[in-house]
């Protein structure tokens, strides 16, 4: 947890590690959107019209995902540029300090 004494890369690295939490959510939720939305573009392969929703939600879909993994690198570059290296490691975050395997952080550790 933050405490008065905390510094800007603390603060940072907590706020990285609630995202952290949240981006895996975020893009499970984009590949079931677009996991459904071509289910349903498939099976209406044959009818002439009424496929138009089903193609707009994969093309969405598809830039979510984007836009969520991007920024996800983007903070990964700004905390591990701006910042020690200590803020951005697997395991340091105040948040997932328990998770300490770089698949469950999603990170590699750096020694």
């Amino acid at each position: 947890m933050l405490s008065r004494s905390s510094s800007l890369g603390d603060v940072v690295g907590y706020v990285i590690g609630i995202i952290d939490m949240v981006i895996p959510v975020l893009v499970a939720l984009a590949l079931v959107l677009i996991l459904y939305s071509s289910v349903r573009y498939v099976i209406k392969a044959q009818e002439s019209h009424g496929k138009g929703a089903e193609r707009e939600a994969i093309m969405w879909g598809l830039i979510a995902l984007f836009v969520i993994v991007s920024v996800w690198g983007i903070l990964r570059l700004m905390c591990s540029t701006l910042f020690d290296n200590t803020s951005c490691r697997a395991g340091s975050h105040p948040v997932l300090g328990a998770l300490d395997s770089p698949l469950i952080a999603g990170i590699p550790p750096r020694r």
